[in-house]
């Protein structure tokens, strides 16, 4: 097993490389012990040419964990168009 590591804003990022195995008309891959869900169903989803797994469980919880990641001041002063961009209507 091989293990390439990049960090990306402070986060260590482990990456291992595994091998596919048939199953049937599916492809499968075995998941290291370091990367294993708690639970039994998960999300799963194309990204480009990745493949994001979501615990199943709450798919929201990443989202409210990103949350702590911005300072109370994100966003508290922004520009803001001054005026309104009227456009023809499709009738």
């Amino acid at each position: 097993m091989r293990v390439f590591a990049r960090c990306y804003k402070g986060v260590l990022l482990s990456w291992t490389r595994r091998s596919f195995c048939k199953n049937g008309q599916s492809q499968a891959v075995r998941l290291p012990k370091a990367f294993r869900f708690e639970g039994d169903q998960i999300y799963i989803k194309r990204v480009g040419n990745a493949v994001l797994l979501m615990l199943y469980d709450d798919p929201r919880q990443l989202m409210w964990n990103s949350l702590d990641g911005f300072t109370d001041d994100f966003m508290l002063e922004r520009n803001q168009p001054t005026e309104v961009d009227v456009r023809a209507s499709f009738d």
